[in-house]
């Protein structure tokens, strides 16, 4: 069945004729009461919920039939929202920690009411003009979203800054929580990994692992970290991790991390830069990452968190989406398609488009890096 999806965002935007995707981008619609009544597969154990830049923007809406329903459940995506929206959860990041009085780690946390205003609970110097960018989020990590804990919970900032001895270019901290003893919150970890991170930063499921964007040597470079928690380092003298070869990372003892330059395209994009695309990553079990670059074009990375050696994806990719930057894509795992957009380019009246870029072979049409436009400016 086909729908028309608008989406509004100081412009209108309609998409005719597309699949039903299975979640709404940059849309916020309710989900059902029979829905948010069913059990997590992991209802048994702790259930850990990363929350990164994407969580802001892809929300899924309301299934309408019973197979969107099934398929739906595939994507860990939806489990991770609906245990966001249980009425007792542990504070995410963006309460700035504002929990009930008298809560004490480890207790069950109500969400603020009304009457009950949310207010700053800590800042932190992350060192002299530091920020992790418009349009940017730092990502958070909780290993039990019943439950909130000040110790393993923990929030990754990157700075925008190139990293040096005296300053970190990513650094996380924990102790987050109001109730929470002692210095609140707390240098998790610091580093230096050579490089200025202007995106934000993907989790792996488990928490273990960063996955990140930074701009080494004049070329756009994916970042694979594993991250130890220290008690020493900080933002003014963080530890300057050394890069270990692709081959080698899955074995790596943390910290550590691996780097893989964009594959370049010679003559259209010899230099690959990236100021506005964050990483997607596929949490649904293909341990890809997909994203974009200055020059117009999508890029994926396999074998990233889990199992395998990570690289990029360059026998059909990476793909020419258009012209202009591109913005942080968005995975579908129910139709296989890459969404991303374009920035508009008022000078040569190109580009604000929104793209598919069919990622697998079950994608409608012919796959292999093919392009679909789906909406113009």
């Amino acid at each position: 069945m086909n729908r028309d999806f608008c989406f509004a965002q100081r412009a209108v935007f309609c998409v005719r004729g597309l699949p039903w995707l299975g979640l709404s981008i940059l849309a916020v619609l309710t989900l059902s009461s029979a829905l948010l009544g069913q059990t997590s597969p992991r209802s048994d154990a702790s259930v850990s919920v990363p929350t990164d830049w994407s969580h802001h923007h892809l929300l899924f809406s309301q299934p309408a039939t019973a197979e969107q329903s099934r398929r739906v459940q595939h994507d860990p995506r939806y489990w991770q929202q609906l245990s966001r929206r249980l009425p007792a959860t542990a504070p995410e990041a963006e309460l700035d920690g504002a929990l009930t009085s008298g809560l004490q780690p480890g207790s069950n946390a109500s969400l603020p009411t009304k009457k009950h205003k949310l207010k700053r609970d800590w800042s932190e110097d992350m060192g002299k003009g530091a920020t992790v960018g418009a349009g940017q989020y730092p990502g958070k990590f909780s290993f039990d979203v019943t439950t909130y804990n000040c110790s393993t919970d923990f929030v990754v900032f990157n700075t925008s800054l190139a990293g040096s001895s005296g300053q970190a270019s990513i650094l996380a901290y924990n102790n987050l929580y109001h109730g929470c003893g002692g210095t609140v919150p707390s240098v998790y970890w610091a580093y230096d990994t050579g490089g200025a991170i202007s995106t934000s930063v993907t989790l792996s499921p488990d928490g273990t692992q960063l996955a990140f964007v930074q701009n080494q040597g004049g070329v756009a470079t994916v970042v694979l970290l594993k991250w130890k928690a220290s008690t020493t380092e900080s933002a003014k003298a963080p530890l300057s991790l050394s890069t270990t070869a692709v081959g080698s990372y899955r074995d790596c003892a943390a910290p550590c991390m691996t780097t893989i330059a964009f594959h370049a395209t010679p003559t259209t994009d010899p230099t690959p830069t990236d100021t506005y695309s964050a990483p997607f990553y596929d949490f649904s079990g293909s341990d890809t990452l997909y994203v974009g670059d200055d020059a117009g074009y999508l890029h994926q990375f396999t074998n990233v968190f889990i199992t395998g050696t990570p690289a990029e994806t360059t026998a059909t990719w990476p793909v020419e989406v258009g012209t202009a930057q591109l913005s942080s894509p968005v995975y579908d795992s129910t139709t296989g398609n890459v969404f991303v957009t374009t920035s508009y380019v008022e000078s040569v009246n190109s580009g604000g488009r929104l793209a598919a870029v069919c990622a697998i072979s079950a994608c409608a049409g012919v796959s292999n890096g093919n392009v679909t436009t789906a909406v113009e400016r």
